[in-house]
């Protein structure tokens, strides 16, 4: 069995899956092309994950 990219991808996302990261593929993000950052998620980080 040849391990391709696309079977990389399929594991990493099925991984992130069972850790509660949801997949959504780039059309289905709520922001502009042009934003780098979602400001939701930057909103939703807690204070202190930035001082560890």
């Amino acid at each position: 069995m040849k391990f391709t990219e696309a079977k990389l991808e399929q594991a990493v996302v099925e991984l992130l899956g069972e850790q509660g990261y949801p997949h959504l593929l780039g059309g289905e993000l709520s922001r502009s092309n042009s934003d780098v950052l979602i400001k939701e998620d930057l909103r939703a980080l807690p204070i202190n994950t930035m001082s560890e």
